[in-house]
């Protein structure tokens, strides 16, 4: 359970797809004078790897990479676009409008993008093999709960009242915490770690019980033990 608290606006928010395969486009040279494709400046046109077509019909998907928190540090997630339509309940079209470009403002979000910010949501995110062993630090996330009554069941299960662990209330106003808390992003605070976390596997098999959908792991870590003789 995560608090919203920015998003990394150098990594865009949407992509332009194919809207047959919903492939990411690539940008090609324009190498003919056939007039009946659709020229980009600079002498580019957009092509489908997986169609093989060029100048396919152009659909906005959603890229989010948020930066989220709780009571222990911050991380970065990462949402496709059938995760993030479920946070904002409209597709990524109605907020880009048609385009048929890249992101050309990436600083630029739109109303519905800002007003997730200090809202606070479960995230069930997948540890890849460049997470444990590159340290790269943005997570996929999987699976994702945006209802409030399974959100506050959660809160309570492990967050009792009284306990010590017990972060602010995952719906009050968090905007004085994210503003102090964004700034120590990346920075060596970090290093400190906690002795309040609840245990992982606790907080899998809660998730999976909340939740509608379970996700079988895409990846499982295998600790071998070396036996040297001799």
């Amino acid at each position: 359970m995560c608090t919203i608290a920015a998003i990394d606006e150098d990594m865009g928010w949407y992509y332009l797809s194919c809207k047959v395969c919903a492939t990411k486009l690539l940008t090609v040279p324009n190498d003919c004078d056939d007039a009946v494709i659709p020229i980009l400046d600079g002498g580019y046109r957009y092509y489908c790897t997986r169609c093989k077509t060029v100048a396919p019909k152009l659909l906005p998907r959603y890229n989010l990479h948020l930066v989220v928190l709780d009571n222990t540090s911050n991380i970065k997630l990462h949402l496709s676009d059938n995760l993030a339509f479920q946070l904002l309940h409209q597709p990524c079209v109605e907020l880009t409008g048609k385009v048929t470009k890249e992101i050309e403002d990436p600083a630029y979000l739109p109303k519905a993008l800002t007003n997730l910010f200090g809202k606070t949501f479960l995230f069930k995110i997948l540890i890849e093999k460049n997470n444990y062993l590159y340290k790269h630090k943005t997570y996929k996330v999987v699976n994702l709960i945006t209802n409030t009554d399974m959100i506050n069941e959660f809160y309570v299960t492990y967050y009792p009242q009284g306990s010590q662990r017990m972060p602010c209330s995952p719906f009050s106003n968090l905007s004085r915490v994210i503003e102090g808390s964004i700034t120590g992003i990346g920075s060596s605070s970090q290093s400190k770690q906690s002795t309040q976390l609840t245990p992982i596997r606790d907080l899998m098999r809660e998730f999976d019980e909340m939740s509608d959908t379970k996700v079988t792991p895409i990846l499982k870590i295998k600790k071998e033990e070396n036996d040297f003789s001799g």
